[in-house]
């Protein structure tokens, strides 16, 4: 049953709100609505779909979850388990003001519950730690979903039963697209063949021993840190100069791995001045490899650092597509231009043989 809910004039500058983009803060408010007294709601996009973006076609499930995603990134919103279900709670839920409150979903340990159990426990993380995962997952995994191998990985899915003196550990989370996250809620029921090699993985908040890095006594089994110069600054040759980035996280992973550009999309700065490029590159057809020429050349041509490389690199693209400059002429060269075009203009319109003309020379 849908309640009528306050928001504190301090909701709309909280730091926390502001780097949501602004379709995650509408959905933000309206899912208080829906929350139990206790601010609890079943963990199901399909339902807050319905409830909050009835009329909005563009509120598809891929956005559905990507605003989610932004709400636990900044920690307004925390994702757990109890008795076998998942459930969202808002964790600031003690500024709601409510007489005789009635639960009507299980509390998880989310730290301003009312109640708490020993089967309930948090499903996803926030904040830094989460990021710290997800970019040690495509250290291990690479960028592509675990479930389908095509669509780029972009947010967690849990796929093993997590430990309890260890419930983050990176053994027990998979990166996946949001299409994959939405079908598949609850994770695998194991993991999946192929991937023991991950188990023997290391966690996000404890460190099982000296990464691989020649020491002896080092985990040859944990996290391998791999560095080195991008293929594009090298000069190697890469497949898929042809492709065209689809979206917003293809853009990015592009960025980062044959530029060394990392670009925080959780970031709302860097959303604002990102984004609108990545559209407008999408939109206009830019292959990959026509953004590598155009980097390089932005590289070659700077006379100092470049502060913001997608901003500065929409400049060079611009050049590139413009039409090359005629050679300014000198005021002598275009005096003589425009005589010469005069005379040839004249000549054009004289008949070969005029009978009012004649001719001296016969």
């Amino acid at each position: 049953m849908a309640r009528i809910r306050s928001i504190k004039p301090e909701y709309w500058t909280s730091e926390q709100v502001m780097n949501c983009s602004r379709d995650a803060r509408c959905l933000f408010i309206g899912l208080w609505n829906f929350c139990d007294d206790g601010g609890n709601h079943p963990a199901s996009v399909k339902t807050l779909k319905a409830e909050v973006f009835p009329g909005d076609d563009d509120a598809t499930m891929d956005a559905m979850m990507r605003w989610i995603d932004e709400l636990i990134e900044q920690g307004l919103l925390a994702e757990y388990e109890a008795e076998g279900r998942e459930f969202w709670h808002v964790t600031g839920w003690h500024h709601q003001r409510i007489d005789q409150p009635t639960m009507r979903h299980p509390a998880g340990d989310t730290g301003d519950a009312v109640t708490q159990g020993d089967a309930r426990h948090p499903k996803r993380l926030g904040g830094k730690q989460r990021q710290l995962l997800i970019r040690k997952l495509r250290d291990r995994d690479g960028d592509t979903c675990h479930s389908c191998g095509d669509a780029p990985g972009v947010t967690l899915l849990r796929v093993t039963e997590p430990s309890p003196e260890n419930p983050h550990d990176a053994r027990t989370y998979r990166l996946v697209c949001t299409s994959c996250r939405g079908k598949k809620p609850s994770g695998d029921a194991q993991v999946t063949q192929g991937d023991a090699r991950y188990v023997a993985g290391d966690s996000t908040t404890e460190s099982n021993g000296v990464e691989s890095n020649g020491v002896e006594g080092s985990n040859t089994t944990g996290t391998v840190i791999v560095s080195g110069t991008p293929s594009r600054v090298t000069g190697d040759a890469s497949p898929g100069d042809d492709l065209v980035p689809r979206d917003n996280a293809e853009w990015i992973r592009y960025f980062a791995e044959r530029h060394g550009v990392e670009i925080d999309p959780m970031n709302l700065h860097e959303r604002k001045k990102a984004f609108p490029l990545f559209a407008a590159w999408t939109n206009a057809g830019v292959t990959r490899g026509r953004m590598d020429k155009a980097i390089a050349k932005a590289r070659k041509e700077a006379s100092e650092p470049i502060v913001y490389l997608p901003s500065y690199v929409a400049h060079v693209l611009a050049t590139m597509d413009a039409p090359p400059k005629q050679p300014r002429q000198t005021p002598e060269e275009r005096r003589r231009a425009i005589s010469k075009a005069n005379g040839d203009a004249w000549l054009a319109e004289t008949p070969e043989s005029d009978p009012n003309v004649i001719d001296m020379e016969h």
